[in-house]
């Protein structure tokens, strides 16, 4: 035998995690999710020097002990190994599993197989549960168990074994997750655009700049605001057209949930032209925003400060995003 080759046998025990054991050309397989008793068809996945491994293909004649299983998920979830099984012989075989460890590990001789005490109803009897949450290859929000021996989800909100108020609670936790994702997607989009109209004025100002069109500068900052319906300008200098551009960006930050710390001392008549300053002023807060929106809404915090001195080609610059204390 070979890996792919494709056998039938029949499962004559169980292992220890309930895995299907029968033989083959006098080899034992493994075969998940078999049962003892089934005469089954196989696929050999893995072989071993004494042993190997098969994938259940096809039940060619039950088990006077298979079922039907209660859960859809039994076979891809990890967590119930048994149930294919009548309550009856998962009993038996966990008494049969109990008796080995104490005989063939703890050394007891003579120990008869113990008696086990079922329930009446084997189901909805555990009040603790852990659910991952994460997404499918859809991008939509899921829950439920993983499958065995790996780490991805199997959707499910309705276990057996568990409370049926947890199924309720899953189904709120989802809702409110994808509302905050489709939240979250809809606030990127929305930033984006804001990011988009941004560079078009900034390049646009740069470009009245070089033309010296001051007049234009402002009917374009102007109308930047009006289409933001930021309020009527703040009064930051005399300048006309820096106070527009701090009006604008410094507004669009607070429309950002960002709060403003500004110190500023910038005389009538300023020592460069006041375009290109406002440029370097519009490039630092654009930064600054952009690099506050990725902090919690609660530690957003922009610190500007500019001192000119009358008189003098110098000038002190500082924009500052941080984290609020």
């Amino acid at each position: 035998m070979k890996k792919d080759d494709i056998i039938e046998l029949t499962i004559e025990d169980l292992g220890i995690d309930g895995e299907g054991i029968g033989k083959a050309d006098g080899m034992a397989l493994f075969v998940k999710d078999a049962v003892v008793g089934d005469w089954i068809r196989a696929k050999i996945m893995k072989m071993k020097k004494n042993y190997g491994y098969a994938r259940l293909l096809e039940v060619l004649e039950p088990s006077p002990v298979r079922c039907t299983s209660r859960c859809e998920f039994a076979r891809q979830c990890g967590g119930c190994q048994l149930q294919a099984m009548t309550y009856e012989a998962q009993l038996d075989f966990k008494a049969k599993k109990v008796w080995n460890h104490l005989t063939r590990i703890g050394g007891l001789t003579d120990l008869a197989v113990p008696e086990i005490i079922g329930m009446e109803d084997p189901w909805r009897y555990r009040n603790k549960a852990q659910f991952p949450f994460g997404t499918d290859k859809e991008g939509n929000v899921v829950t439920g168990f993983y499958a065995a021996r790996s780490h991805n989800i199997i959707p499910c909100t309705e276990c057996w074994l568990g409370v049926e108020e947890n199924r309720e609670i899953l189904e709120i936790q989802i809702q409110g997750i994808k509302k905050h994702v489709d939240d979250t997607k809809r606030n990127a989009k929305e930033v984006t655009l804001i990011w988009q109209d941004t560079h078009q004025m900034l390049s646009g100002i740069a470009a009245l700049a070089k033309e010296g069109n001051s007049k234009a500068i402002l009917d374009l900052i102007s109308e930047s605001t009006e289409l933001n319906r930021i309020s009527t300008p703040t009064h930051y200098c005399s300048d006309p057209i820096l106070n527009a551009t701090l009006t604008a960006y410094l507004e669009r930050a607070r429309n950002f949930g960002i709060t403003i710390e500004h110190h500023l001392a910038i005389p009538e008549s300023l020592p460069i032209d006041s375009a290109e300053l406002s440029i370097c002023f519009a490039n630092a807060l654009e930064n600054a925003t952009k690099a506050c929106t990725e902090l919690p809404e609660n530690e957003r915090k922009i610190i500007i400060r500019c001192i000119c001195r009358p008189g003098s080609t110098r000038r002190t610059e500082s924009i500052t995003s941080t984290r609020t204390p």
